[in-house]
Parts: structure tokens; C-alpha cells; sequence
């Protein structure tokens, strides 16, 4: 924190960090409830400039993220539920959205910085974590280790915190029990049959990916999300999302 800031201006920063954390612990345990509305109803930025991305690109505005995170999301976990509970009755008792898909994202290794002008923050993590999904013809199809890194971008807007853009790196994604990961990798690339995971049916995005590719034992490591380095204000060379950062619109 640069030390030319006023006792106000640095008070302001240090409680901007402290309330980023409290935001991206809230993002982590929404998400992986799976309580999309909850979420972008409560924490992020509604401006055209909200983005988030993953492997398969960038979603850009907020419109486009509640689409595709709220509206694509819900209707099949609510689908999903009434398939169970013609199976189980026991199922009646439970959280539709949390049955389809159930993530553990814990957050390790942070760094947060807040921009010396106050009016932004960024923050990166690493995720090791369980996940389960609930299948189609079962009430889950299995756990799951996730390994994901996230750069997260703040903006402090009309006296709050709020989340702006967020890029999620998947460095890999593992079944329990099946295999071992790292040498069934490494015995793909000896026979030339290495294929990068993906998704099946990725949402519709404004900024298309490949953004980002999980784990590969013969490439160099990619450094997508870079650690957050103190800087003056929130720009394209101290963003997540380049390009997505006008202040007009937030």
C-alpha cells in the first residue's frame, strides 16, 4: 500500500480487502450451492462490464451471466430433481438446486491488493476441492477432485463492494477412485491419444474460448491468471477481463 495515501485512503483499503475476501467466500459458497440467483442478486456489479469466464470463453454483461447462470441453470436442476424423486421419496425432503451439482470450493493461497485510488480491487486463489454432480439416471454419478485457479476483479460502486469480473482456470478435473490421474495423462501423451477435457455444451459466451486448458504434461504453465501486483487504478494492464473495465459503466 503505497504510503503517500492519506490515514482515511489507506483505512478505506485495508477494509476494501477485508470485504473482497468476505465477497469471494460468499461467491465460493453460493456457487457451489449452486444458488445462482442468490448470488448475482447479491454481490456483483449489474453493469455491462460484469464478465465471467472459464476455459470455453467470456461471458460479457450482466444480462449474458444471469442467462446462462440462473436461467439455463435452474430449469434442469429443478428437472433433475422431480426425475430423483420418482425413485426416492426421501427426495421430496431435499434442496433441488443443491442435488444437481454440489462443489467444495475451497479458497488457498490468496492474494488481494486494492488499487491506491480505492476504487478497485483484485484478488487471485487456488481451489482443491470435492465435487459431486447428480447424474442422469442417478441420484449422483460420482465425485469428483477440482483443481481451478481465479483471478477476481472488485469495483467499489455508490459505497459498496462489488464483484466485476471473474476468469476461472481449470487445471484439472479427476474422477475418485478411477485410475490414476497424472499417469493415465502421461500415458495418453506417450501414445499420442491426449485429448483436453472440455465441456460438452458450453453456454453461450460473447468473448469464445479457449481461454484456458487444463493439464497437459507438455506444455509450459500457464500463467492466465497472474497474482495481483500493487497498482494505481483499474485499467486493461491491471484487469482480469481486458477491455472490460470503462468506469462510465459501472
Amino acid at each position: 500500500m503505497s504510503k503517500e495515501l492519506t490515514f482515511e485512503q489507506r483505512l478505506h483499503n485495508a477494509l476494501g480487502s477485508q470485504q473482497c475476501e468476505n465477497i469471494k467466500s460468499t461467491h465460493s459458497y453460493l456457487h457451489g450451492m449452486m444458488y445462482s440467483a442468490e448470488e448475482w442478486d447479491g454481490i456483483w456489479n449489474r453493469s455491462k462490464d460484469a464478465t465471467w469466464a472459464h476455459s470455453f470463453g467470456r461471458m460479457v454483461g450482466f444480462d449474458q451471466v444471469w442467462w446462462d447462470s440462473v436461467c439455463l441453470v435452474d430449469p434442469g436442476a429443478y428437472q433433475q430433481w422431480l426425475r430423483a424423486l420418482e425413485k426416492d421419496p426421501e427426495v421430496a425432503r431435499k434442496d433441488p438446486r443443491s442435488m444437481g451439482k454440489n462443489a467444495c470450493h475451497a479458497l488457498a493461497s490468496g492474494v488481494v491488493e486494492v488499487a491506491a485510488d480505492g476504487k478497485s480491487c483484485r484478488s487471485s486463489y487456488i481451489t482443491p476441492g470435492p465435487f459431486v454432480m447428480g447424474g442422469e439416471n442417478s441420484l449422483v454419478s460420482g465425485g469428483r477432485i477440482l483443481n481451478e485457479r481465479y483471478g477476481s476483479d472488485f469495483v467499489y460502486n455508490n459505497g459498496r463492494w462489488e464483484y466485476l469480473h471473474e476468469q476461472v482456470c481449470p487445471d484439472g478435473f479427476m474422477d475418485y477412485n478411477n485410475g490414476n490421474w497424472a499417469h493415465d495423462r502421461y500415458e495418453q501423451a506417450l501414445k499420442g491419444n491426449f485429448t483436453q477435457a472440455g465441456y460438452h455444451n458450453p453456454p453461450p459466451v460473447t468473448d469464445p474460448g479457449p481461454l484456458h486448458v487444463d493439464y497437459d504434461i507438455v506444455q509450459t504453465v500457464q500463467k492466465t491468471v497472474y497474482w495481483p501486483e500493487p497498482y494505481e487504478t483499474l485499467d486493461d494492464n491491471n484487469s482480469y477481463s481486458p477491455g472490460r473495465n470503462n468506469p462510465n459503466n459501472f
